[in-house]
């Protein structure tokens, strides 16, 4: 189902507290990492460091992770990885999770003018979803497979993230390279027939995490952000899942812990400001 670079699992069962950082840290780079081998994209692994570019301007879509560096050295290492974005000209992401070495990299990144952020990641017992949770009258919520449903998808996501007009077509290229099938699904909310809302599985790392959760201005407030969020929960549960994660933005960490997410733990992005 998943290509060898995801390193896949099966469905993880652990829901401890460890066990839950660990699998929101796998399934997040997984999913950072899936960007970075996109067809258009630019991929440089260095076995202690991986580094990808989409050539989008946006932090987000070029970065660092599975950073493994010597503490002898991490400072120039890290200096040189960041001459690499610079040379691009594109803004950059560095991810650092608890498995990142050495311990003190933040610091290095610091002392190279990034600035530490990032949402609080969560997860849920996806036999413990909140299922009775009202599902908004007139919203279907379906699946992506052809190229008009991701342009739609694009456009809402554009939208409701406020991202700059000019990324919608390299975006939609991006994301069309991946491909629509296994172990990614992209979903599309149709209020009365309009496209208004969107989430992202992708079941990784024996883990379904969800991205991209995003509903229009104007149809905010009805409900619509939780079934968007609770259909691939769902799909993944009936895929034999065990765990959901997310990172929960301020905009909806209240719906999600209506559907049963908790707080476990934090993927630091440090970025410039």
């Amino acid at each position: 189902m998943s290509p060898s670079f995801f390193r896949a699992e099966p469905p993880r069962a652990d829901v401890s507290a460890e066990g839950l950082a660990r699998a929101l840290e796998a399934n997040v780079l997984d999913r950072i990492e899936r960007l970075g081998r996109a067809p258009a994209a630019e991929l440089r692994d260095d076995g202690d460091l991986l580094r990808y570019a989409t050539g989008l301007p946006l932090p987000l879509l070029n970065g660092a992770l599975r950073a493994r560096l010597a503490e002898d050295g991490a400072g120039r290492r890290v200096a040189e990885a960041l001459a690499w974005f610079r040379e691009r000209r594109l803004p950059m992401t560095w991810f650092v999770g608890p498995s990142s070495q050495p311990a003190g990299l933040g610091e290095h990144l610091a002392a190279n003018g990034l600035v530490r952020g990032g949402p609080p990641g969560m997860a849920v017992d996806l036999h413990a979803l909140n299922d009775a949770l009202p599902h908004p009258a007139g919203l279907e919520v379906v699946p992506v497979e052809d190229e008009q449903g991701l342009r739609q998808w694009i456009r809402v996501i554009v939208a409701s993230f406020r991202l700059p007009p000019e990324v919608e077509l390299p975006l939609a290229a991006l994301y069309g390279s991946l491909g629509l099938g296994w172990p990614a699904r992209l979903y599309l909310g149709l209020w009365n027939g309009q496209p208004v809302a969107t989430s992202k599985l992708l079941l990784s790392s024996g883990v379904a995490g969800i991205y991209w959760v995003g509903t229009l201005p104007e149809a905010r407030g009805r409900g619509i952000g939780t079934a968007i969020t609770l259909a691939p929960l769902r799909e993944a549960r009936a895929q034999g899942y065990r765990i959901g994660i997310l990172e929960a933005f301020p905009l909806g960490i209240n719906v999600y812990r209506r559907i049963g997410f908790r707080e476990c733990g934090k993927i630091d992005r440090y970025a410039a400001p």
